[in-house]
């Protein structure tokens, strides 16, 4: 008995009593929900503060990585002592989470992105990401499935020596260290009937995958076979592939539109064969979709990938 109540107060005695490393840890998670909070707080007025953002947002993201760096090493029992602030770190990651990379600014830089990208391999990836979490995952599963059909890498060496070219092309009018900068001049809200009508068009292309699944509902073994040996998969992947279609359906017919922008953009290139900075104005349309915002082109960039 006396062995047990001295095991237990050391237990207690510990928890009490963190070490220096877990209560830094409680001080940058206090300073992290502060900075999240304001954070948040900017986001929601990003059009005339996007500065201030960036530099909160790009501050809280550090302080994230510090602590959770410092808390795989904090001991299972020490956890007693610091449970709310365990609980508070798990909330602000969800805030985190939702707030950065997501306001209107956001298609804009990531066209921005994919304008300076070079690197053929990142071709793929910068183009999924233009969904900003919508449709992200169903469209990424659909192009795990196609990659394994027959065409498939027939039809990426045709798309990554476009890119190259274009590429080349670029390096040889601006200079091998051009840079692409897109500027938000300009911005003018979608009235109720424009987003009615990008509404509508989510909705026929959903009608659209709804009618390549219900195609398949009545098929018997020898036409998924024959579907199968068409595209070059097996059976089952050719199940899952329609599996995947339908996923992509059910998530596109529950798009819901709640905002959106007409954006005025200035495209400002520089490189060392421009003896000074090339500009080019341009129309982005960006709107708000199931509370993720993403550019009108976003479907187009992502689905070329796909072979329908």
């Amino acid at each position: 008995m006396e062995n047990n109540y001295t095991e237990n107060t050391t237990v207690e005695n510990e928890a009490q009593t963190p070490n220096t490393e877990n209560a830094a840890v409680e001080n940058e998670v206090e300073t992290l929900n502060t900075e999240a909070v304001t954070a948040e707080n900017e986001v929601e007025n990003a059009g005339e503060k996007n500065t201030a953002v960036d530099k909160i947002l790009q501050k809280t993201s550090d302080i994230l990585d510090v602590v959770l760096e410092k808390a795989k090493k904090i001991p299972p029992k020490m956890w007693i002592a610091i449970s709310g602030a365990a609980v508070l770190l798990i909330a602000l990651i969800v805030i985190l989470s939702s707030v950065v990379g997501n306001t209107y600014k956001t298609p804009v830089n990531m066209l921005e992105k994919h304008a300076n990208n070079k690197k053929v391999s990142k071709l793929m990836d910068y183009s999924t990401k233009m969904l900003n979490g919508f449709c992200e995952d169903e469209v990424e599963n659909l192009i795990d499935i196609v990659k394994k059909t027959d065409n498939f890498e027939d039809r990426m060496e045709i798309m990554e020596e476009s890119f190259e070219d274009a590429i080349e092309d670029y390096e040889d009018e601006y200079g091998s260290n051009y840079k692409i900068k897109y500027k938000i001049v300009e911005k003018e809200k979608l009235d109720k009937d424009e987003l009615k009508e990008i509404k509508e068009g989510f909705k026929d292309t959903a009608k659209g995958l709804r009618n390549l699944v219900e195609e398949t509902e009545d098929w018997d073994s020898d036409d998924w076979e024959d579907m199968a040996d068409e595209m070059g998969l097996s059976k089952s992947q050719a199940k899952k592939l329609v599996k995947a279609v339908e996923a992509l359906y059910k998530e596109m017919k529950s798009a819901k539109v709640t905002k959106g922008y007409e954006l005025t953009v200035t495209v400002i290139t520089t490189g060392s064969e421009l003896e000074e900075p090339e500009e080019e104005e341009i129309t982005v349309c960006v709107f708000k979709v199931n509370g993720r915002w993403i550019s009108e082109n976003a479907f187009s960039v992502a689905g070329r990938f796909l072979p329908f």
